[in-house]
């Protein structure tokens, strides 16, 4: 009896592996092409790039059609030997390239391998790199008998060393910085013995360099150079593969440094105002110029720091250049254009009155009004009233009105119109003439009896 139960037993386990293998549907995917760079051509790249790699596949022939979900998932491994070797995997994919998860043998499907994180493929190492895909389906509902993989060859091109920038008017610093002086041209060099180059500048401030040019020649002249200093790299390339230098800074004016303060707001002023301009530099004389249409005047050239003026026009400049001790060929500048928030034409009003006390006066009227001259650029402008019972101008609340209509008064009112102008910030007013209301006093009667 003992035997027969063990027989027994071992015929009950196959009969339920057998059912267990039969349930499990067999399938085979394969793959159609990988694209690179959306390619099928042999891809090249330069050193340091992530290939996008478009891996396309579908069942063979007769196979079921494959629903991915969380239990059924794809696992594709990328193996890269040669130049560049690693080994990535990612697991539970679910989801494929045209948004979808089903896999059929009618069509290609797709999936794109990482470009960033860490399952990105980065060609760190110049030369030839075999990269071997691999699709596995981690299903308890399917199996997959045969090993699917493709393999795809990459040449990488090695990018070219890293320029050094030396100069026509002596080295750098330690910093990658020199200073030269105003005006002065001057030819910048790069090392390395590569196929060709291209110089970039950007005046210091700016966002983006800009291309001076690519070609074979290892310098490049530059006679333009900005006041305040500009920056500079080089690009090596090794065909199509290149290499970035580090910045190098080239400061102008390479004896003084200065900067230049104001009392405006945001570079604008009323008219009338004295508009103060204080410079701090590390050389003691100073040079102030007016720039007024395009012609350029010295207005102070001494010792003092400090200029001022009352008489500036709308987008007037003034500079200042600092000197060591006296002027020379070589100096610092700095400047700022003023905006003027002026008026134009004359804001007149009438009304001059006599009334008696609790009496409602006639409305002041508009003769004239002016304008604001910036009102073109952007200026908002807004009309009020004010008033003044010998205890100093107060508002009345009426606004952007032309006439005034005053209420009922009880002592002797002036009266005046204000037209501010709001330009960057900067508030100005056009004041019209004062007009006067006398209130005259009820004499007080005396009653006599007899």
């Amino acid at each position: 009896m003992g035997v027969y139960r063990k027989l027994l037993l071992i015929g009950t386990f196959l009969c339920m592996l057998y059912n267990s293998v039969s349930y499990a549907q067999t399938t085979d995917i394969e793959f159609d092409e990988i694209r690179v760079n959306g390619s099928l051509a042999p891809p090249e790249f330069c050193q340091g790039e992530v290939p996008i790699f478009e891996l396309r596949f579908r069942l063979s022939s007769g196979s079921t059609t494959l629903t991915l979900t969380s239990t059924n998932t794809l696992e594709i491994t990328a193996e890269a030997s040669g130049a560049n070797i690693l080994s990535k995997t990612v697991t539970n994919i679910t989801i494929l390239g045209d948004g979808g998860s089903i896999i059929n043998s009618q069509e290609s499907d797709y999936y794109t391998w990482p470009i960033v994180g860490a399952d990105a493929i980065q060609l760190a190492n110049a030369g030839s790199t075999d990269v071997q895909f691999k699709i596995v389906i981690n299903s308890s509902a399917f199996t997959d008998p045969t090993e699917t993989a493709t393999t795809v060859t990459i040449i990488t091109n090695a990018n070219p060393s890293k320029s050094n920038i030396s100069s026509s008017e002596g080295a750098f610093d330690g910093s990658n910085e020199i200073t030269i002086c105003d005006g002065t041209p001057i030819t910048l060099f790069a090392d390395g013995a590569n196929s060709h180059f291209e110089f970039f500048r950007k005046p210091s401030g700016l966002a983006s360099f800009s291309s001076l040019g690519k070609s074979s020649s290892n310098s490049i002249t530059i006679s333009d150079l900005s006041a305040a200093g500009e920056e500079i790299k080089v690009r090596a390339y090794n065909g199509n593969c290149f290499t970035d230098s580090d910045t190098y800074s080239i400061n102008v004016s390479p004896t003084t440094s200065v900067n230049l303060i104001d009392n405006l707001t945001n570079n604008t002023f009323c008219e009338g105002d004295n508009v103060i301009f204080s410079a701090a530099g590390s050389g003691n004389w100073y040079q102030y110029l007016r720039v007024t249409g395009g012609v350029t005047s010295t207005v102070q050239s001494s010792t003092s720091a400090t200029y001022s003026s009352t008489t500036l026009l709308d987008q007037d400049t003034i500079l200042v250049r600092n000197y060591t001790s006296s002027i020379t060929s070589c100096f610092s500048e700095k400047s700022i254009t003023v905006r003027l928030n002026s008026f134009s034409g004359t804001s007149t009003i009438t009304g001059n009155q006599s009334i008696c006390a609790n009496s409602i006066p006639s409305p002041i009227q508009d003769l004239s009004e002016s304008s604001a001259d910036r009102a073109g650029d952007g200026a908002s402008t807004t009309y009020y009233w004010e008033k003044n019972t010998g205890t100093g101008w107060t508002g009345v609340g009426a606004s952007n009105s032309v006439n005034y209509q005053p209420p009922a008064l009880t002592e002797t009112t002036a009266f005046r119109r204000i037209l501010q102008s709001t330009f960057n910030d900067k508030n100005c007013i056009n004041i019209s003439n004062v007009v006067t209301v006398t209130v005259n006093t009820i004499p007080t009667a005396i009653l006599s009896g007899t």
